[in-house]
């Protein structure tokens, strides 16, 4: 199958570095998760099996009449405004409503999704670390610092951020970080190197 062999060449090669762990890392919270894309679903589902357990895949669909592809789209494409849509849909379905989101993107086809926050926070975290995971140091370093502000006390936060700086080569300062964590909580063995 086209789709199959599609997938078997996409995820290792242009899956972003740390999805499938944080997909695992938000199944061992107990969390479900939704992938909501705008590329279509014929490819995305044999994706989303090599990546990790998916609770629901959201994305646009390709129209099919008497077994064939018609040309045109099953609905509308899940694309900005669509994606929220969907997930508001989803999780209405689910009798999920007011379920605290954490919602990862890297286009400009994510930004009502990741405006659809209940509270209409953004995550800064999950933000740094899609950064993190476009190699975009830097940025990422930086909105790390801006939610470790806004919450000193989150420690993923802080090992986010030790992370990401040993990434970049910052050595002494991703140590700082670690230093930071293990005062805070010396049994916190995330920590560890």
């Amino acid at each position: 199958h086209l789709a199959e062999r599609f997938a078997a060449t996409v995820v290792p090669a242009s899956l972003r570095p740390g999805a499938a762990a944080c997909i695992a890392e938000h199944r061992r919270r107990g969390h479900d998760v939704v992938l909501v894309s705008a590329s279509l679903a014929l490819y995305l589902e044999p994706i989303a099996s090599r990546v990790g357990d998916i609770d629901a895949i959201l994305s646009t669909r390709l129209a099919v009449d008497d077994g064939a592809f018609t040309g045109e789209l099953d609905g509308a494409n899940c694309r900005g405004p669509e994606k929220a849509s969907r997930l508001r849909s989803w999780l209405t379905d689910g009798g999920l409503d007011g379920a605290t989101l954490w919602a990862y993107g890297d286009s400009e086809g994510d930004r009502e999704l990741l405006a659809a926050h209940p509270d209409d926070t953004f995550d800064r975290a999950g933000y740094a670390r899609v950064l993190s995971w476009a190699g975009r140091y830097e940025e990422s370093i930086a909105e790390f610092r801006r939610a470790a502000v806004a919450d000193s006390t989150n420690l993923e936060t802080r090992l986010g951020l030790a992370r990401v700086r040993s990434w970049a080569g910052d050595l002494p300062g991703a140590a700082i970080e670690y230093r930071r964590i293990l005062r805070a909580n010396p049994s916190y063995g995330d920590a560890w190197l």
